[in-house]
């Protein structure tokens, strides 16, 4: 006996998705690297919840819940153009990581990089780890270029 259409469902169907937690949008340090991490949880979310295939309504809506209350607040005080296609959430989400971005101070941080040095009781790997960190939180290997 074959089973009816309805019965055919993906083995990702029982997943109880829930979207990345709140993205904390308090102007202090680690700001850059929440807004990196809730990205990259907010794009695996999307692709296990099959989010692309959906209105782009229903994309906006989604984001502004999953961001959070600070961020759309934010998103709220931007220049017009996010109101000109209010469904395209990739627009409000560039205009938010330009946000973000926007409180890195590059000299700032190459010197905190330049003067890191080994703590006491800290391993080698521990050391290098951080130093990784840091090169990757401000651009390093981007601003070798220059």
């Amino acid at each position: 006996m074959k089973n009816p259409d309805w019965m055919n469902v993906s083995p990702m169907a029982g997943l109880n998705l829930r979207p990345p937690a709140q993205l904390n949008m308090n102007e202090d340090e680690g700001l850059l690297e929440r807004w990196k991490m809730w990205k990259l949880q907010f794009q695996v979310f999307r692709k296990l919840s099959r989010l692309p295939s959906a209105e782009k309504e229903f994309q906006m809506a989604m984001f502004r819940y999953a961001i959070g209350e600070q961020a759309v607040c934010c998103i709220n005080t931007f220049p017009c153009e996010v109101d000109k296609d209010p469904g395209n959430w990739e627009n409000a989400m560039n205009k938010l990581e330009c946000y973000c971005l926007g409180f890195t101070n590059d000299t700032f941080e190459r010197y905190k990089f330049n003067c890191r040095d080994k703590e006491p009781g800290e391993f080698i790997y521990q050391f290098v780890q951080a130093l990784r960190f840091m090169a990757i939180t401000f651009g390093f290997c981007n601003c070798m270029n220059d």
